[in-house]
């Protein structure tokens, strides 16, 4: 029963608007809609076609071109159903009009701010990837956190637009948030974790990391606000808490700018006076092999009497420090120590036939 006698009571004051001014300020609604709608999608058309704009331009133009449109027709149909009700006799209360009209401009603003920040911020980081890596994280951090101000932003005037008084939301913000700090002290936890990592920068997607003290190691392959994903040397993905990595203690191998080799040669107790023409040879191999850098130290020196062997100590440090090119490079220099030991008639000592090596940062 109610549905008819809205439609008739609606027809009656559609007559009606047709003989008042009402109708003419509608089809002035009506037409600057029409105008700004269409506008502004040849607009946002040209830009996007626009080869010199900067790419963020054309990206952002070619995302409003259809939803923008539409958005401005919205808020012009509210507009006209405003001054519809304000002429006739029907309650604004029961349509709540110009809250609707808040509520899509508010949406729509937010919406748009989003995406002229994420076209900008998202070209600002390529560009960092090309000039410094190590720098390129900076506009996904900021990207959040404007993200965040953003929908806040929004509801607070969507709340206040609902009647809800804002220093009533304060006062209960303050007790409710006390409480939900208590209750959701890790997730808080591993939000700034993730802040402090993505600010801090102590590795990047795409490092090789580990931690002694806190056992995981592997390939980073995003940084979330609440957990870390590291790819495992045996494929797996590990899901790793923020809290936790920024207790931890990081290595990060592919920052180094030189890789260590370092070895413990234990030779017998009957070769003792052939060590210093073996040291020399050795020294001669480290000073002219052209994958050592010349501008670290590379010492070959005997070390220690030890209980059945004579220790001579090998440093030096590689050029390169891709895994597989250092472990080339390693490998080549210990088969030549073989074999300068040998050409002096020397050889290791029994009880040391396997050589202690290992690899440290620089």
């Amino acid at each position: 029963m109610k549905m008819p006698l809205l439609l008739s009571q609606f027809w009656k004051y559609l007559i009606r608007f047709t003989h008042t001014n009402v109708f003419a300020e509608m089809l002035i609604i009506v037409l600057v809609t029409l105008l700004l709608a269409g506008s502004s999608k040849h607009m946002l058309a040209f830009f996007a076609r626009r080869k010199h704009a900067p790419e963020w331009i054309r990206s952002t133009a070619r995302h409003f071109s259809r939803p923008l449109p539409f958005w401005i027709l919205g808020i012009g149909f509210l507009y006209m159903l405003d001054a519809m009700v304000e002429a006739s006799a029907w309650p604004r209360s029961h349509l709540k009009i110009e809250l609707f009209r808040t509520v899509m401009v508010v949406l729509g603003v937010d919406w748009m701010c989003q995406t002229l920040k994420s076209e900008f911020l998202y070209s600002l980081k390529r560009k960092l990837d090309r000039k410094n890596p190590l720098d390129s994280d900076v506009p996904l951090v900021v990207n959040k956190l404007i993200t965040l101000l953003f929908h806040l932003l929004a509801l607070l005037v969507i709340l206040e637009n609902l009647g809800v008084s804002l220093s009533t939301l304060y006062t209960f913000g303050g007790i409710g948030g006390f409480a939900l700090t208590l209750a959701a002290k890790e997730i808080i936890a591993n939000f700034f974790g993730g802040l402090m990592i993505s600010l801090s920068r102590p590795f990047s997607i795409g490092d090789w990391i580990t931690s002694p003290n806190k056992n995981f190691e592997g390939v980073v392959e995003s940084i979330g606000w609440n957990k870390t994903k590291i790819r495992t040397l045996n494929r797996r993905p590990t899901y790793v808490p923020n809290s936790i990595i920024t207790d931890a203690i990081i290595e990060n191998p592919g920052r180094m700018y030189n890789r260590q080799i370092l070895t413990l040669l234990h030779l017998r107790y009957e070769d003792l006076d052939k060590i210093p023409r073996i040291i020399e040879d050795l020294r001669h191999l480290l000073h002219t092999h052209p994958e050592i850098d010349s501008k670290l130290s590379r010492l070959v020196y005997f070390v220690k009497y030890s209980h059945t062997a004579l220790e001579i100590k090998l440093s030096a440090f590689t050029k390169d420090t891709q895994e597989e090119k250092f472990l080339a490079c390693q490998q080549e220099i210990l088969l030549k120590v073989g074999a300068v030991i040998h050409e002096h008639g020397a050889d290791f000592s029994v009880s040391y036939c396997n050589s202690v090596s290992g690899v440290k940062a620089h």
